[in-house]
Parts: structure tokens; sequence; C-alpha cells
């Protein structure tokens, strides 16, 4: 196939002299081109790995004495080998991933070799900026995209400063959106400030969208960094809660943000609160956002309720439209406040209850949902007994087995209905789906069935009577399903398992049989273990 080449070209003007003071050979030379081969997990199949590809990205020298260069985290990862090569030489030298943040879509490589480093002094290492960029300061992109194999310069400028989700992980963190072209392989190069300082790590572009592109900033940069030095998991914590704005001024009289000419003399009835005054004595209009719904196994979830209006965080005034002042006249989303701590540390909130303001300082924690947006940092579990596959539910399955454009068109609407809406009700609980079942005599009449949300498991000792059914078992995560299995197999105290699903949906299984027949089963599809 004809590559298709689409001409992007850059809004700002930038004299030649400039681009000569700001690219020197130096910072040419702390560019690196990346050549990664990558096998990851076939997620709706875990057993088998899915197929090798292999891929090109940017990254850049950050430090010399460590030997380390920063990259994105999605040039690298399920990485079987990577090589960098320097600009302007051929040969290309082993590297290793020595720290990873999914959550950022960063990582740090490593090179042992020396002669790589031979002639790289300290002066090649790029040093960041510590201040975000103005809305439009000139951009400059260095990188190694498609379309050719040297190095390439793109210039543009700040189009924006605010949240984006990021692909990788579909986290919403800080971004600086550009319009300097960004395309395939560009992902990792420095992204250059007027004073030839890093001002962001480019990363993604907006497709069907002529020439806006988003680099990573130096604030997000720094934090990662922080995490690799304190030998921690690079981890965004939340604020444990979903929330509405309220902008309506009928809901404003009813969760009593507008002044009233008559004063409360409601005291708090929370240890844990301080009140700091009533309503009354504020003589104008309050702007905050409605708690909605508390995330479980939180502090946040201990300490706030429902319809809480939050007012403030660590004594920033939050808008009604869930943003905050940022420099002079420009506002962003309040998670900009959250995303700069660390899991553990702790914020103060500003918030309204029942017509009283009250502070509470809450002790923040990555969000932990019921199903994974993602599983790059966690193991790919899957349990198969007597040709029932049973897999957790997450978004990496979801794209796997439905595509990964049209998921959203193709999955059933119950398994988007848990993944969007359902929470946790306990602390290590997942949702678990018969993904398939694996035709056999055992399974005569279940071929048909798949994709069901498994409800819960009954054990039955006979039928018709005699002992009859037991208590129908809540399934809490896949490792208490297979530990559950392996105990009503080892003991014999069970002649049949029910396994009722949604819609009603039951399937009955013979103890006996299933332990006899799923390592034919196991053989005759060529897969080699059952979890």
């Amino acid at each position: 196939s004809k590559l298709q080449f689409k001409a992007m070209s850059s809004t700002a003007v930038v004299d030649d002299e400039d681009i000569e003071e700001n690219i020197t050979s130096d910072l040419m030379k702390s560019v690196v081109k990346i050549f990664a081969t990558h096998c990851g997990p076939w997620y709706s199949q875990p057993w088998e790995m899915d197929m090798s590809n292999s891929s090109t990205s940017s990254g850049f020298i950050m430090c010399t004495q460590e030997r380390e260069i920063l990259c994105n985290a999605h040039g690298v990862m399920y990485a079987t080998n990577i090589r960098v090569r320097k600009f302007g030489e051929s040969k290309k030298y082993n590297a290793r991933v020595k720290y990873i943040g999914h959550d950022c879509d960063l990582a740090v490589l490593s090179i042992e070799d020396d002669q790589f480093w031979s002639g790289v002094t300290e002066s090649k290492s790029i040093e960041f900026m510590e201040a975000t960029p103005s809305l439009q300061d000139t951009i400059t992109v260095l990188g190694y995209p498609k379309g050719g194999d040297d190095l390439s310069v793109t210039q543009g400028v700040v189009s924006r400063v605010g949240f984006t989700h990021y692909s990788h992980s579909l986290q919403y963190l800080l971004t600086i959106q550009i319009d300097a072209a960004i395309n395939d392989g560009n992902s990792g190069g420095p992204c250059l400030g007027t004073h030839g300082k890093v001002v962001g790590v480019a990363f993604q572009g907006l497709t069907d969208a002529d020439n806006i592109g988003y680099c990573i900033p130096v604030r997000v940069v720094q934090h990662f960094l922080e995490c690799k030095r304190r030998q921690q998991p690079f981890v965004v914590p939340s604020l444990s809660f979903v929330y509405s704005n309220v902008e309506n001024a009928f809901m404003k009289q009813y969760l009593r943000m507008i002044p009233s000419s008559s004063s409360s003399s409601a005291q708090a009835d929370s240890n844990e609160s301080t009140v700091v005054q009533q309503v009354a004595i504020e003589q104008q209009e309050m702007q905050g956002i409605l708690v909605n719904k508390l995330f479980p196994f939180t502090d946040v979830a201990v300490k706030l309720r429902e319809q809480d209006v939050v007012l403030a965080v660590d004594g920033i005034a939050i808008g009604d439209d869930g943003t905050i002042r940022y420099g002079k006249n420009s506002r962003i989303n309040v998670n900009y406040i959250i995303s700069n701590k660390f899991e553990g540390d702790s914020v103060t909130l500003k918030i309204l209850r029942a017509g009283q303001l009250l502070e509470v300082s809450v002790t923040l924690k990555r969000h932990n949902p019921l199903c994974a947006a993602h599983l790059l940092d966690k193991p790919v579990e899957y349990y198969i007994f007597g040709g029932l596959i049973f897999l957790p539910l997450s978004g990496p399955f979801l794209q796997s087995k439905f595509g990964e454009v049209l998921w959203r068109k193709k999955a059933p609407p119950t398994l988007q209905y848990v993944y969007f809406n359902r929470v946790r009700e306990f602390e290590h609980q997942q949702c678990i789906v018969l993904s398939q079942v694996l035709a056999s005599d055992l399974t005569v009449g279940y071929h048909n069935y798949k994709n069901y949300i498994l409800e819960s498991v009954t054990l039955i000792k006979q039928l018709g009577g005699g002992g009859g059914e037991g208590e129908a078992i809540k399934i809490i995560n896949l490792m208490h399903l297979a530990e559950l299995m392996d105990e009503v197999v080892q003991k014999e105290e069970h002649a049949f398992i029910k396994f009722r699903f949604e819609k009603q949906h039951i399937i009955v299984l013979n103890v006996r049989q299933v332990a006899s027949a799923t390592k034919q089963i196991l053989k005759r599809h060529k897969i080699e273990y059952d979890r």
C-alpha cells in the first residue's frame, strides 16, 4: 500500500535565526530514535500472546550520569526488544526499560553499552523549563516521525493548556495543545521552548483534525521523575467522588448556596469536621461542585456525603463548572490540584452541607474501579472450568473482543452498563464474565453462551431432594471462583454445580465429569493451563 502524505504547516512565524539559536547541534544529538518489537497479551484469549509487531518512536537523553533516556510508555510497552539509534549514526544499541509510568505515558530507558555514551557529555543532556508555557509561545518539536528516517523538526505555537484524556491510559491529565505537526514516530520527542529548554514531551495527536497535537508538560514529567526517585509506582490520585456542576439557580437555592436573610443556627454533627461559619454570614452567592457518588473504600467516602457541595480545595475556590483560576486570565479543571499530589497526600476540602460550611481533611487515593480501563501494569487473568472460560470484565477485554474502535457499538449493553456505572461492593471485587464455552460433550447445549455476567454459584449435593441445593454463593473475584471450584472438585461432597448469570441464564455441570474432562478439553484446544 502507498503511504498517504498530508501537508502539515505551522501557523507560527519564526525567523531562521531563531531556529538556529534554539536548535543547536548538541540538542539534536540528544534526540534518539527508538526501535521496539512488541508482543502483548491477547486479552480475549489470555492463555495466548498476541501477534508480534514493531514500532519506531522518539526519545531524548535526559541524564548522562545515570545513562537515562526519556520516552513514551506506549512506545516500549510489552517490548521484547528495544534498540536505540543516536542522531547521525547507523548503529543501534540495546536498551531496557528502567522505570515506566503508564498513567502518564512516560518511561525511562537505560543503555549499558559504553560505546553509546562515548562522546556524549552533560552538555548534550536536554534541560527542562520549570514554568508551563503561555498561549502563543513558540514550540519546536524534534523527533523521528514516519515519512522519513532522519530527524524531523516542526514548529508551532501553544494553542491551549488544559486537561485531556491520555489515549494510552485514559487518565485525565494536564496537556499542552500545539499546532505543530505530531505524527506517528514523533512520540517521546522533546518539545522545546524559545530558550531551547524542554517544555513537554510529544505523545499524541487528534484524529480527524488538522494541526492539533499534544505534549506532556514538564509539570507531569517532574511528578513522574519524583515517583521514580522515591522508587514507587506512578499513580494519579483521585478526588474519589463523581460530581456535577451547579449552575442552575433553583439548584443553588435547594443547596442553600444563595444567601438567605434568615440566619441559621444549625450545628455540625461530624466529629472529623470543624464548623467554619454559617451560610447566613456569607455575603455573596457561593460556587462549587455537587457530590453525586462517593467511591467506596476511600477516606472521602467516610468524611463526605452525597449532596455535599465542595467549594474549595486547599483554599483554592472552585467555580460552578468545576474549574479553578489558572494564571492571570485562564481557568483549568479542579483535577489540576489533585494531579500535582501523590497518593497518600492530604487535601483540605471546604464543603457546604445542609447549610453549614465545614472544612474536612481527606487522604488521596488512586481510583480503583470495578472494571479496569487498562491492564498495562496488571497481570491478565483467566480461569477455565469444564470448558467455561471466565475473565474479569475490563476495557482491554471489551476492545479485544468487540474491536478497539467499535466496541462501544458492538459490546452487549449489559457489559457496557456494568463497565461504566457499577462500583465495588467489596475491597477486591471483580465483575466476572463468561467469555465463551469450549465445545465438548460436557457442555452440549451451552456452546452459544458467551459474554454473560456471572452472578452466583450454587452447590448441589444431589438432584430431586435429599439435600437439594445450597445457598447461592456470590463470587467476589476470579481467585475466589477458582478456589471454590478447586475445593468442590477435591472434596467430592457435591454432585452438581449451578452457575447463574444475568437474565436468569443458568449452566449446570456434573462435578465428577468436570474433573475428568477438563484436561481433555484443554488439550483439544491447545491450552496448557486452566488459569
